[in-house]
């Protein structure tokens, strides 16, 4: 429609839910109820755009192993370190089992300046200057492993509509 953006996965149907306050803050148990929500109303693909510098916390772990259950693939940004030594930070939920954790490559295929790395990255995507809606209205430039993310998440709806047999299971 020559307006705003286009996403990878064609015809694919979105359950937007709001974790994050407008703030951007949110809370584990916010997150928790929507990965519930989003595996009891069929959602096949979860993309989580956010995330905490903290191990796993278990009652996210049975959250996400309760929608893995239910055949969902779930893909969450690696996080954006604040400084050198968190580069290899962990960050859930993108280190939580049965997640697929998203680094930001930028636009020379290198690992992005400011994305995280380490155990609980899965899978790099280009994450920075992203074309994207604004919070508020618009559009604008973005860069983070939450820009990162939705590539993830819009590949595997591809692949989940080409070969609807393939399971995460």
């Amino acid at each position: 429609n020559e307006r705003g953006v286009a996403g990878l996965g064609w015809e694919a149907t979105l359950l937007p839910l709001k974790v994050l306050d407008d703030g951007g803050n949110g809370s584990g148990e916010d997150l928790i109820e929507a990965i519930r929500y989003a595996a009891d109303n069929g959602a096949s693909i979860i993309n989580m755009s956010l995330g905490g510098d903290a191990p796993c916390p278990q009652a996210v772990q049975d959250a996400v192993d309760y929608a893995y259950a239910r055949g969902a693939v779930l893909v969450a940004a690696a996080g954006n370190h604040d400084d050198i030594n968190t580069f290899n930070a962990e960050f859930f939920p993108a280190n939580c089992d049965h997640v697929l954790g998203v680094a930001a490559i930028d636009s020379d295929g290198d690992i992005a300046s400011y994305s995280n790395y380490g155990g609980h990255v899965s899978v790099a995507a280009p994450g920075t200057s992203i074309y994207s809606t604004w919070m508020g209205g618009g559009y604008g430039y973005m860069s983070g492993t939450s820009m990162a993310t939705p590539h993830v998440a819009g590949l595997a709806a591809l692949l989940r509509a080409y070969y609807p047999s393939y399971t995460c299971l």
